[in-house]
């Protein structure tokens, strides 16, 4: 019989960890696979152990919290093990994850990763479903109901998954293993009752096998043939209105981090650079004739995606002087870890367009924040000239005359949209002159980039402007000629290695698109200084002109945020000192006590509801007989012995006051007149003070563990049978009443 319930357990398993897996395509990192074969070997073991040494059930329930305890922060936050997070503040994330992670789960864009303890639902559904339908089947006579739970973790995995129907073989595989598992528990007990029977387990297996599948044929073939697409699941769209980006745009603000009082100051460290990076800051693709700005409608909440591949780089980014919603970041991101005490704030507030080039935190970066990239390189160029355009548009309408006559004499001998390309960004830096318009050794020069400062480049002598001027100006043109472009504003590091990054390091570029992905181009001009012409010149139009005011953001309201780049210091609407970490900490440590206490506080209910049930449900001799079985079971978990087959005389013993109640509950219950209330009062009075009397001569740890304990729950709980003696004096009991009816 043992070795079936073995093979039955894993058969079992491996269900778990079929219906597990249906999670991947919601997680997209092998950390799931991980977290799923070290938490189902624990679970195993756990069971195992609890089958070998008899434990009681609050004990194995003990041992799996514990088990939680110990495997949380290595399965679900392994980051904090490689120092990418401080373990404290990992531990907060990944405990309180274990009621909060449910409902993120289905409001972040796919895949979730496995950032801020998003793995904790699949854990815990592992651990628990291992071990209690492990501990059915080795310990119980109802092993087959352990099936429940790989297809309760099969609904939680698709109802919180994608849309997209998962692949056939997965379903067949998880029929293939709970069919095993409940054949094999069957025949195995059918065995032990006819030991000789001759085996039916493959015809039962195959049976049972067969039926299984026909059903899931059946049930794709008829999805199939309605055409039923995508399935229902609770994930919320990503994209929904709730998602509220309120930010200018960086490059309406670019010439700010030029001020001559502040663009030294240090925006950012950042650690682990190459001398060819360049830092990211915001990809902004919407042009209106006036601004340039991030398309905000499509955004989406994400996770930080905690996985990198093998051979990601990592970089460190520790904010100091930069303030603002969007995140720097460095090539291609595959994962982002925040650190620092707000970074569960800012991990939750994290969105992303859809090709993730742009990363936000919608309560913004402050001083003190930081995180940890891991990245790959971005995609580059050897010629501008072989490059082909991807998915060709041409949209450069609100290009000035003057620009777009300026462009056609540029590139009227190019053949191709890749020579043209060429053309133009090496026009612009040969002949174009950097200036930023704040310092008398510069050019004048205004700021903005709207179709009229446009116009004014293009049209005087020479082309005077800077990054803001001519990264707007030549991705209208890569649009004129075909290649999908757009804007690129960030920082350019003075070299590799770990960095303080000012805000004269400030700049913008073009990306476009190509058949290898969105290349980078630098439009910087290499002249500098002042044209002879203007140095000449004394014309008062030549003078630098005042700023002009930045454009509103989408809506027209004015932006009190940062725009994301180096502007006058904002105040942080809350400073981190003020959250009371502490308080987080209180917090969690008092709902993991409360999540401790709630199976404590079950038995406690369990326990009153079956002495009130006792005492108020049924006629007076059933009510009588109520009293001494309460008392009986009550006495149990004081540490008195199972009732067994013994009479209630032979159980009270030499125990006087015992007796009496004995005798008094037999009168009751086989009285040839009906029992009266007053009688079935007066046995529920001996019953409280019989356990009055018990407490009194116990301590007040052992009178507490004796509400919580389970010993006379286990055969209501767990589906015990009653022994053979059990039975026999039940048959005797009956009897008995019966002849004294007669």
């Amino acid at each position: 019989m043992m070795a079936g319930r073995l093979a039955s357990a894993s058969f079992f398993s491996a269900s778990v960890a079929v219906s597990a897996s249906m999670a991947y395509p919601m997680y997209g990192t092998p950390q799931l696979l991980v977290a799923i074969t070290v938490t189902m070997t624990t679970a195993v073991l756990i069971a195992a152990v609890a089958h070998i040494r008899r434990w009681t059930p609050l004990l194995q329930l003990g041992a799996t919290i514990a088990a939680l305890a110990v495997l949380a922060i290595p399965l679900a936050a392994p980051g904090a093990l490689r120092g990418a997070m401080p373990l404290g503040e990992s531990a907060v994330n990944v405990f309180s994850a274990i009621w909060t992670s449910w409902r993120r789960l289905t409001t972040i864009d796919l895949p979730v990763g496995t950032d801020d303890g998003l793995l904790m639902p699949v854990i815990l559904l592992v651990l628990t479903s291992t071990v209690i339908g492990v501990g059915m089947i080795l310990r119980t006579s109802r092993g087959e109901l352990a099936a429940l739970f790989p297809i309760a973790i099969m609904c939680w995995a698709l109802l919180w998954g994608t849309p997209s129907p998962s692949p056939i073989w997965q379903p067949l595989l998880l029929a293939t293993t709970t069919v095993a598992h409940v054949t094999i528990l069957r025949q195995a007990r059918r065995r032990r009752r006819a030991e000789r029977t001759t085996s039916s387990l493959p015809r039962r297996f195959s049976a049972g096998l067969v039926a299984v599948v026909l059903a899931v044929l059946i049930g794709a073939g008829a999805a199939l043939a309605a055409d039923l697409g995508d399935r229902v699941v609770l994930r919320e769209s990503p994209r929904d209105p709730e998602v509220e980006l309120v930010a200018t745009s960086p490059l309406a603000q670019f010439r700010a981090n030029f001020d001559p009082e502040t663009r030294g100051d240090v925006l950012m460290t950042v650690s682990g650079l190459s001398t060819d990076d360049r830092i990211r800051v915001a990809t902004l693709d919407q042009y209106d004739g006036e601004v340039f700005s991030a398309g905000t409608s499509d955004l989406a909440r994400t996770s930080g995606r905690a996985q990198g591949a093998v051979d990601s780089r990592q970089i460190g980014v520790s904010i100091q002087g930069y303030e603002g919603v969007w995140i720097p970041t460095v090539g291609q991101v595959e994962s982002l870890t925040f650190v620092g005490p707000r970074a569960p704030l800012l991990s939750q507030s994290l969105v992303s367009d859809r090709d993730e080039t742009l990363l936000a935190a919608t309560e913004g970066l402050v001083a003190d924040d930081g995180y940890s990239l891991m990245v790959q390189p971005s995609p580059t160029a050897d010629s501008l000239q072989q490059l082909e355009p991807v998915d060709s548009e041409g949209n450069g309408a609100q290009l000035p005359v003057s620009a777009l006559d300026w462009l056609a004499g540029t590139t009227a001998e190019a053949s191709t949209p890749g020579e043209a390309l060429a053309s133009i960004v090496h026009s612009i830096r040969d002949e174009a002159y950097l200036s930023h318009g704040t310092d008398d050794s510069e050019a004048a020069s205004r700021p903005g980039h709207s179709s009229a400062r446009l116009d004014a480049v293009f049209s005087g002598e020479h082309l005077i402007g800077d990054q803001e001027q001519f990264a707007a100006a030549t991705t209208l043109m890569a649009r004129e000629i075909g290649f999908p472009s757009r804007v690129v504003v960030g920082y350019m590091p003075p070299e590799g290695g770990t960095v303080s990054i000012r805000g004269h390091d400030a700049t913008a570029w073009v990306e476009v698109h190509t058949s290898i992905g969105w290349v980078a181009i630098d439009v910087v001009p290499s002249n500098t200084g002042i044209p002879e012409e203007q140095e000449t010149s004394s014309q008062p139009d030549q003078q630098p002109l005042p700023p002009v005011p930045p454009a509103l953001p989408e809506g027209g309201q004015p932006n009190t945020d940062d725009a994301g780049m180096h502007t006058n210091p904002v105040q942080p609407p809350v400073d981190p000192a003020d959250r009371m970490l502490w308080l987080r900490w209180v917090l969690v440590v008092v709902g993991l006590l409360l999540l401790l206490a709630l199976p404590l506080a079950t038995i406690v209910v369990i326990k009153l509801l079956r002495t009130r049930y006792r005492r108020s449900v049924g006629d007076p001799e059933q009510r009588a007989l109520g009293a001494w079985r309460d008392f009986v079971d009550l006495a149990i978990d004081r540490g008195r012995d199972l009732e067994g087959d013994r009479t209630r005389q032979e159980y009270a013993g030499e125990d006087s006051q015992v007796l009496a109640f004995a005798k008094a509950t037999d009168a009751a219950v086989f009285s040839r007149s009906q029992t009266d209330e007053e009688t079935v009062d007066d046995l529920w009075r001996r019953r409280a003070e019989l356990l009055g009397e018990i407490d009194r001569s116990r301590s007040g740890f052992d009178r507490l563990l004796s509400h919580v304990t389970l010993r006379s729950l286990t055969p209501q709980l767990f589906g015990v049978p009653a022994s053979d003696a059990e039975q026999t004096a039940l048959h005797r009991r009956r009897e008995s009443t019966v002849a004294l009816q007669e």
